[in-house]
């Protein structure tokens, strides 16, 4: 199994535990005072970079 293999199952992993409901529930916390809800952002933020880091490894496969 080569590299890029093993990074896109690493990616998978890393994704798959992130969504998790345990990991979700750590971030179901009350907004503070005129803030956000950090579970959006979190929610959000994690699948921005869990797309981003497909993209690049599908950029390095292709090169």
């Amino acid at each position: 199994m080569g590299t890029v293999p093993r990074r896109s199952v690493a990616l998978f992993v890393v994704a798959l535990l992130a969504f998790t409901p345990p990991v979700l529930t750590l971030m179901n916390i009350e907004p503070s005072e005129g803030g956000f809800a950090p579970l959006p952002v979190y929610i959000f933020t994690a699948w921005g970079v869990v797309i981003f880091l497909a993209w690049y490894l599908d950029r390095r496969k292709r090169r």
